[in-house]
Order: structure tokens, then sequence, then C-alpha cells
């Protein structure tokens, strides 16, 4: 009995361990598997959230493309959005997880919101893009002309093709030509049988009713805001029409066109202010125009460059006074227009290292390679063509004021107001201070010697009408603030010169359809920065032209979109 106890003991306790081993094996067994399973699904989840945020990032990237780009590829009607299928709301596998983007605006900022999700993970992220409009940057003062030199006699406005490729493109601060038999309107033009067309647009100062005139021979018209506010048609002698528009406060189109069939010519255009009981010709400060495609030196007749053999000798380049003063990032090479309107061999003329840092062009129809001479090491960096229609120099009036006498000083004069003056001479650091928008004709001559100064204040403006030349000369300045918008020049003599020598300083923009810009450099040489648009130009030695794009588009800034923010979202 006890052997068997024993032995039934002895196979109990066998059979105890063995149980408890097979359970031990099976707890293991079932450790594993547990294990196994957890790893799995960690694994299966890790993956599903990777999934989930390559599909948000693809989409994100898709959508800002389409922003970018402004280009709606994958066709659902939207840029910024995607799709399946081309269906708005079809919401695409991306990586085997869904991907959606959705898109709110609120003025210049877009936030876009991507999420990516699959059946056990999301992710959700968002993007702030700011969309910056383009610019043709700062607009120049005045109006943009066209002229057509008409083959036949024009009847009436209707008459002359005005989608035509117009015969000269130009500039002028104003619209007042008076009467004058057979006279020529721009540099090169007919004396009878022409059009021009007048377009930019008008500031107003104040809201209200506005009349609007024109005086002309033959026909005219005038257009605001794309409405036909003054009709002046038909074949007449001078005279007077007006029309009214209510207008609000601030910048308008607007649009002047003018014929002559023959015989006495004019077009001047007025305004009456709200309240207002008499018209005035309106100021050059009241328009504005877009310069793209002018040239921005124009020598109607000849053009000559000549340097003094060093690097350092006369050069042109370019600046963008919209974007402050010459110097630094505001060199400009290959931006600017040098132009004559002759097709003549040669009369581009450019000698001993002389530089141009930009682009060269001719009369239409004429060979560049005939007109432009280029020796002794002298180049243009850029293109040399022929233009289309001539570079404009236009005839301008100088307004009617009472003439003060001559001024002539040493000393320091601030001026105001409008001026009329039989001749300007400063000397010996004498200065003329402008404050306001202030008009000065001088029937003869400016002359400034000796460190004199004509200086323009901070958010004042100097129009200069002079009969005569204009002669800045040892050390003397113009417009020492380097932005040329401030100073306008018009040489309104038959013979006028704008003459620079011995380290004379000038910002401006020069005009005088038979007039000569003569630039000598000596010495330490002298620069003008602005534009020039006369009969010729020579520059020679160390003069230093820096022509001013701004008003044209190559001044402004191209469209774009910049992304402010990418962040995740919970």
């Amino acid at each position: 009995m006890r052997i068997r106890t024993r032995l039934s003991s002895r196979r109990g306790g066998v059979a105890v361990c063995v149980l408890i081993a097979l359970v031990a094996l099976q707890l293991v067994v079932a450790t594993l598997v547990v294990s196994g399973s957890r790893d799995a699904d960690v694994a299966e989840k890790s993956a599903a959230a990777l999934r989930s945020q390559y599909a948000a990032d693809g989409a994100m990237a898709m959508s800002l493309r389409e922003l970018y780009t402004n280009v709606d590829e994958d066709g659902d009607g939207l840029a910024g959005t995607i799709s399946n299928d081309g269906n708005a709301g079809s919401d695409p596998l991306i990586g085997g997880a869904r991907a959606g983007v959705s898109a709110t605006t609120a003025g210049t900022d877009t936030t876009v919101t991507a999420t990516g999700s699959s059946s056990t993970a999301s992710r959700k992220m968002a993007a702030v893009v700011r969309s910056v409009a383009g610019s043709s940057g700062t607009l120049g003062r005045g109006l943009l002309v066209e002229g057509w030199a008409l083959a036949s006699a024009p009847s009436n406005l209707a008459s002359v093709n005005w989608n035509s490729t117009p015969s000269v493109v130009g500039t002028v601060l104003d619209i007042n030509f008076p009467n004058g038999s057979g006279q020529r309107r721009w540099a090169g033009g007919p004396n009878n049988r022409w059009a021009a067309r007048f377009s930019g647009k008008i500031t107003v100062p104040q809201a209200g009713t506005w009349t609007f005139s024109t005086n002309s021979d033959d026909g005219s018209d005038l257009w605001i805001n794309g409405t036909r506010v003054v009709n002046n048609d038909g074949l007449h002698s001078p005279q007077v029409r007006s029309g009214t528009i209510v207008l609000t406060e601030g910048t308008h189109d607007f649009v002047a066109r003018v014929f002559d069939n023959g015989g006495g010519n004019a077009v001047i255009v007025s305004w009456q202010a709200p309240g207002a009981t008499t018209s005035t010709i309106i100021p050059p400060t009241a328009f504005t125009f877009d310069n793209d495609g002018l040239a921005h030196a124009v020598g109607h007749t000849s053009v000559a460059f000549w340097g003094d053999g060093s690097t350092t000798g006369a050069t042109v380049d370019g600046m963008n006074s919209g974007a402050g003063v010459y110097g630094g990032g505001n060199v400009l090479n290959n931006s600017v227009v040098v132009a004559t309107n002759s097709t003549a061999s040669n009369t581009f003329q450019m000698s001993d290292l002389a530089q141009i840092k930009g682009n060269a062009v001719v009369g239409p129809g004429g060979d560049p390679a005939a007109v432009i001479a280029t020796w002794s090491g002298s180049t243009i960096t850029g293109t040399r063509t022929a233009q289309t229609s001539l570079s404009g120099v236009f005839f301008q009036t100088a307004p009617t004021l009472t003439s003060a006498g001559s001024l002539s000083s040493g000393a320091d004069t601030t001026i105001t107001s409008d001026r009329r003056y039989s001749s300007i001479s400063l000397w010996n650091g004498g200065s003329i201070t402008i404050s306001g928008h202030v008009r000065l004709v001088v029937d003869g001559n400016i002359g400034l010697s000796n460190n004199a100064r004509i200086i323009i204040n901070n958010g004042s403006s100097l129009t200069i009408y002079a009969g005569g030349n204009v002669s800045i000369w040892n050390d003397s300045t113009v417009n020492a603030s380097g932005l040329p918008s401030a100073c306008y020049i018009v040489l309104t003599g038959t013979s006028s010169q704008f003459n620079m020598t011995d380290r004379a300083v000038c910002s401006a923009h020069v005009q005088g359809p038979t007039a000569a810009a003569n630039l000598s450099g000596n010495g330490a040489g002298v620069d003008f920065t602005g534009t020039l648009r006369v009969n010729t130009i020579q520059a020679s030695t160390k003069a230093r032209l820096h022509l001013d794009i701004a008003g044209s588009s190559t001044s402004g800034t191209p469209a774009g979109r910049s992304i402010l923010s990418w962040t995740d979202l919970p």
C-alpha cells in the first residue's frame, strides 16, 4: 500500500509537472501570439499614419502648385483644389490614403487645409499663401501720345484708322497746342493731315460734376472711363465744345483724340471743377501714363557717345526712380533703350570705349548695322533693332504768365508759385528752392555756375519751360535729390541747348524737339539722371547718363504668390 501510495504520488507529481509545463508553454505561446499581434498592429498603425501624412503632403503640394501657377491642372474648374476625376469634391487616393483639400480666401491671403486619411489614421495640415499683385511701376507724369501722318485728308474722327500702327509714339505733359497754320506737332511730323490720340489717367481732386472742354481745329473728342464727354467732331476752324460728367475723387481713364485736315490746326483741353466759374488748361500734375515701350533717350536726328579711352568714360546705364535713387541695387544693365529716328548711315556713333549698357534702336525701316557705328572698343550690351514707330519728340507750349523780369542772384531765393522770367542766372552758391508744384517760364537762358543749385523740396515739383539754353556748369546741381520725377525741363526754343559740364549734376526729364543735349564730362565728369527726348544727343569724355525706366512695365514687379506658413494641425 505504501508502495502504491508512493507510486501514485510520483505519477501525480509528474502529471502536475507536465500540466504546469503545458500551461507554461501555453502561456508562452499565448504571449508570443499576443506580442506578435501587438507588433503587427503597431506596424500597421505606423504605416497608416505614414500613408496619411504622405497623402496630406501630396495634396498640399498639388494645391500650392495650382495656386502658384494659377492653372487648373486637374480639370475640376478651380485652381488650388484637387480631385480624382476632374469633379470638385471627389478626393483622390494617394499612396493608399484618401487626400482632400479645402481653401478659404480673405483679402490677399488664402488658407489651404490638406488632409490625408485611412481606416486607422489621419493627418491634417494648413498653409497660408499670400497673393502679390503685379505692378507696372511708377507711372510717368503726362500723357502717352500716338500720332498718325495721314495719306488722305480726313473729314471726321471715324475716317482715321485708330487701330493702325501709329507713325510716332511719345509723351507730352499736357494738351496745349494753340492754333497754328501748317504747324508741325512732332519732330519729323507733317504740316497737315495728321491725327493724334492722347491717353492715360486723370486725377480729379474732388468729387462732383466736372466740365471738360476741347478747343480744336479740326475735330476732336474726349472720353473718361469709356464715356464720351465731349464731341467736337467734324471739319471746322478752332471751336470750343464742352460736356459734363460726375466723377468720384481720384484717378480715371482718359482719352482725347484730334485730327487735322489742312490749314490751321489746334487742340487745347481744359477742365472746370465743381462749383468753379472758369475753366483752365488741365495741368501736367493731373495726368499720368504707363510709358511701356518708350525709349529712355531719344536723339531725333543723331546720337553720339564719345568716351575718353578708359572704362570710366562716357557711359549709359539705367535706374528705376520708383525704387529710389541711383546706386547699389538700383543700377540697371540691359534695361534702357537709346533711340534715334534717323535711318542715315553713322548717325548713331560711339567711340573710345563708350558704353551703352542697354539697347539701341534706329528709325523705322533703317538698318541698324548701317546707322549704328561703334568704334575703338565702344560697346552696346543689348540689342540693335529698328523701330516700328518713330520715338516721338513733341512740340509743347509754355503756359501764359506775367513776366517778373530777370532773376540774377548769388543768394538764396524761394519760389512757391508759378513765375515767368526773361532769364535766370545763378552763381557762387546761389540757389532757388522750390516749394509746392511750380512752373517756371523763362523766355531766354538759364545758367548755373560755381556751385549754384536748384533745390526741390520733398513733395514738390518743378516744370521749366525754357525758350533759350539751360546750362549747368562748375559743380552746379539741378534737383540733387536724384529723383527725376520731381523736375521736367521743356526746351521750347527753335535752337535751345541743354548743356552740362565740369562736375555738374542734374536729375530731370528733358524734352525739346529742336534742342541739342550736350554733356561733356571733363575732369570728374557729369552725372545726368532721367530721360532725354531731344533733336540731338552728344555725350563725351566722362559723361554718365543714368536713364530712368520708371513708368514702364520693366520697372514693375510680376504678380506672384508666397507661402507665409505651413503647419500641422491636430
